[in-house]
């Protein structure tokens, strides 16, 4: 972890948004470990699930990574990886952001078909992004500290939503989880955006 900070703080620190996409780009991870956590409290008291519900969703939620793994490459290929991450997190925060609110079980599974296609999609297109980005030799180590990094966040979510639920507010935890999600989707477009127009100025100043 020490080597992969001192090879962000040496290499990327001119280009520090490369780093907080990286970071931006974890979040959907950190999502599913929350969702691991809530869905099950989500589907006994708010939706009255029976406990087939519980195998009936792991299923669809390998189903969707799967789907993801298919077909994420022609997406990258098509949008290129960037965008590609971008598409995938906006995707997962919209999920997460309405399914508290569509308290109907086949829509609950639908929705976590998205979110396994969006989390294991932003997976593959940020580990390509980071074997683009930071030489072989190096990239470990670097993933290694972004792990740390996104390990602290879910223990001090693990702590709000611990309590949350406790208190029978597990709304509040979704609304927690939505607005972290959508900042995060927030951010990155600007990112994205931001270097899409300075890519465009440097063209045209070539030109």
């Amino acid at each position: 972890m020490k080597e992969g900070l001192t090879f962000i703080k040496e290499n990327i620190k001119e280009n520090r948004s490369v780093s907080i996409f990286l970071l931006l780009s974890f979040m959907p991870f950190i999502a599913v470990m929350m969702t691991n956590y809530l869905f099950p409290i989500y589907l006994t008291q708010e939706l009255n699930a029976s406990p087939a519900a519980y195998g009936i969703e792991s299923a669809v939620y390998g189903f969707g990574a799967l789907t993801a793994g298919v077909f994420i490459v022609s997406i990258m290929k098509r949008t290129g990886t960037e965008l590609a991450i971008m598409l995938n997190i906006s995707l997962f925060a919209l999920g997460i952001s309405i399914i508290f609110f569509m308290k109907f079980l086949p829509v609950y599974f639908s929705i976590v078909f998205l979110l396994a296609f969006a989390n294991a999609g932003t997976r593959v297109a940020r580990n390509t992004f980071m074997i683009q980005k930071i030489p072989n030799i190096i990239v470990g180590r670097v993933d290694s500290f972004f792990r740390f990094i996104t390990l602290g966040i879910r223990i001090l979510l693990i702590f709000f939503f611990t309590y949350v639920t406790a208190n029978d507010r597990i709304g509040l935890a979704f609304l927690g989880l939505s607005l972290l999600l959508l900042s995060s989707a927030g951010a990155g477009w600007i990112l994205y955006k931001r270097k899409q127009r300075k890519q465009s100025a440097l063209l045209k100043s070539v030109l």
